[in-house]
């Protein structure tokens, strides 16, 4: 059956009131109060990604300020406040961009995929988006007055407050990131239309059921490290897990590995999405792909890893182990998306390409991860060959349990999540901001992100690698070069990003309800952008891609048809 840029339901009978032509019509509110006081997932979703795009690129200004800090000679940041910057990008990266521009893209498209009319406890979803927000000025805030994690004491020795708000703001992002997990997971798991069991979930859908389980079983363990911390800073005695010099180390196993994957788990999800529409056929091995990424998942916790408390933590059989086996479950989905690719017809637009990139970029992590832990390698502590600068670096920029090499991992796996995020903006664009973002875009944001990621994280990695050769002081200031301008690239990513989705926004033209033509799951039967109430009415669901059952098999269309 071809279809024109009118939705499927309008190729269906006349007689078919599987999905109704109309959906009711009720007043929104506009304005201020229409945000402000909104329990609209799409609006919602639509704050979160804004303003975890806003915090992103002020993140990655940061990455770039502290990577040109450790240039010979320079004066910015300065030795005092070149730890903070460092701590915010790091924290930036992971809780103030990536996983917020995940929740914001989930809270928009999953409960679409799902069939539902809106997020499950809408208010606590609005509620979580807000509380992020306040959370991360607070955190920037404390930041900005000499304050930060591990932030510097007041001259008489004496509790700097500001080091107190940004404990309080960083508490409150990951209290509102778990809350905003919770509605996710509810929405998919207790919201679906009848016929779609659990195997029948979309599988982006699927890796944010995952990713938010991994969430909620690791994240409370830092707000536990934060409080104890805090507690002890805040005591007389100056206990020894409020020191100064052990507040980050005693949180930074959230931004190493394992954990640091745990964050990349929706990007597999996403994958998995852009294969089925573009290669135009049904995914063949469902099963796997969904058991594969449940396996990551469950690699990726990485909360029992706490370096600071087992010092001993990098030699252990099971993180050894472990990260051997963390990129297996990638391997197996990519066998997966080859088997529908070569059944279909494949024709990769910008954001397939995208996704490629971050897969890619994923694996590079993997090998990190493992070069990390074993022999000959091991990147972890210093030897009596360690150069006299990159140990300088090693005890007051990096730390024994955060040191360069993952450092340089948490800028891989960042980044190439970052690049599957930026591909389900241009996918998903019709219905997040109603208008389809150029291809164009979507190509140069490819390019950007790919020579970002390869320029930032492995030079750290080279770090770690360079503590056995004492010839690595003179190419110090090279290889920080490079990773300067890799972090500049990705800012840069963040901007094209930006400009793409308002330049899609301000068009006059309303996208399809599927401009792709192939979509094959539920978002695809809503107009573009949803309407208040997504669906007046669903059938029961009969198998994993419905949309592809109305439709009929695209592949065999002939481009005649097609068009």
């Amino acid at each position: 059956m071809a279809l024109t840029d009118n939705s499927v339901v309008d190729a269906l009978p006349a007689e078919s009131e599987s999905v109704p032509r109309e959906l009711p019509t009720q007043a929104e509110p506009t304005g201020l109060a229409g945000v402000v006081g909104t329990a609209d997932h799409k609006v919602i979703g639509r704050m979160w990604i804004a303003f975890s795009l806003i915090f992103g690129l002020a993140t990655f200004v940061a990455a770039t300020i502290s990577a040109a800090g450790q240039l010979s000679g320079a004066t910015f940041p300065g030795a005092q406040n070149e730890f903070q910057v460092f701590t915010i990008a790091r924290i930036g990266m992971v809780f103030l961009f990536l996983v917020p521009l995940f929740i914001g893209i989930a809270t928009v498209v999953c409960p679409l995929q799902v069939g539902a009319r809106t997020v499950a406890f809408p208010r606590a979803a609005a509620a979580a988006f807000w509380a992020w927000l306040v959370g991360a000025v607070v955190l920037i805030t404390a930041y900005a007055s000499d304050g930060g994690i591990g932030g510097k004491l007041n001259p008489d020795g004496s509790v700097n407050k500001a080091i107190d708000l940004a404990f309080v703001g960083f508490g409150m992002v990951i209290l509102a990131v778990l809350l905003a997990s919770v509605c996710i997971a509810t929405t998919i798991i207790t919201l679906r239309p009848p016929g779609m069991d659990f195997f029948r979930v979309p599988l982006f859908s699927w890796s944010m059921v995952i990713a938010t389980s991994a969430w909620v079983l690791t994240l409370p363990v830092v707000l536990g490290n934060l409080v104890l911390a805090d507690l002890d800073y805040r005591s007389a005695a100056g206990a020894t897990l409020g020191q100064q010099l052990v507040q980050w180390q005693q949180i930074a196993w959230v931004f190493g590995q394992p954990q640091i994957f745990a964050f990349a788990i929706p990007a597999l999800g996403i994958m998995c999405e852009l294969v089925a529409t573009f290669s135009k056929a049904r995914q063949p091995q469902r099963g796997a792909l969904m058991g594969a990424i449940g396996a990551f998942g469950l690699f990726s916790l990485g909360a029992w890893a706490q370096a600071f408390f087992y010092n001993d933590l990098y030699n252990q059989i099971v993180f050894i182990a472990l990260s051997i086996v963390l990129g297996l479950p990638i391997l197996v989905l990519a066998g997966g998306w080859v088997t529908a690719v070569r059944q279909g017809a494949l024709r990769p637009g910008g954001p397939f390409l995208l996704g490629v990139v971050s897969i890619l970029m994923l694996l590079l992590g993997w090998v990190g991860a493992i070069a990390f832990v074993i022999k000959p390698f091991q990147l972890h502590g210093l030897s009596a060959d360690t150069p006299r600068n990159l140990a300088s670096f090693t005890k007051t920029l990096w730390t024994p349990t955060y040191p360069a090499a993952q450092v340089g991992l948490t800028g891989i796996v960042v980044l190439a999540a970052t690049a599957a995020a930026f591909a389900a903006l241009f996918y998903w664009s019709a219905k997040i901001t109603g208008r389809s973002a150029s291809q164009g875009w979507a190509l140069l944001v490819t390019l950007v992100m790919l020579l970002a990621t390869v320029m930032y994280g492995p030079p750290f990695i080279a770090f770690g690698f360079g503590n056995k050769s004492p010839d690595i002081d003179g190419s110090i200031d090279t290889i920080s070069t490079i990773s300067t301008i890799g972090a500049g690239l990705a800012a840069v990513a963040v901007v094209i990003v930006v400009l793409a989705l308002l330049n899609g926004a301000l068009s006059r033209k309303r996208a399809a309800d599927d401009p792709w033509g192939s979509g094959q799951t539920l978002e695809w039967l809503t107009a573009s952008p949803p309407r208040q109430g997504n669906f007046a009415h669903l059938d029961e669901v009969s198998s994993a891609e419905p949309v592809y059952d109305l439709r009929g098999d695209p592949s065999t269309e002939t481009d005649e048809e097609a068009s």
